[in-house]
């Protein structure tokens, strides 16, 4: 039996953002110590499409929690 297309896409997805684990790991890190300035700036470090990828919804595969997720919308997350 070959895989689903969900499979493949999700494996797709993490070929994609493979590179990207490290500034993943950077953020995820500040959030969970609510160290939002370097968390942040991981985060403003992305170009525009590689935040598109990251920004995909946990139930899509996306990387980061809802909590998270919701940490990173706030004005303490982005310093303001």
């Amino acid at each position: 039996s070959g895989k689903s297309e969900k499979q493949l896409a999700d494996e797709a997805y993490q070929d994609s953002i493979m590179n990207l684990m490290p500034s993943v790991k950077a953020i995820k890190d500040g959030i969970a110590v609510s160290d939002f300035s370097t968390a942040y700036e991981a985060w403003q470090e992305l170009t525009e499409t590689e935040k598109q990828l990251l920004w995909v919804a946990p139930s899509k595969g996306g990387v980061f929690t809802t909590q998270e997720r919701a940490t990173m919308k706030t004005p303490e997350f982005r310093g303001e």
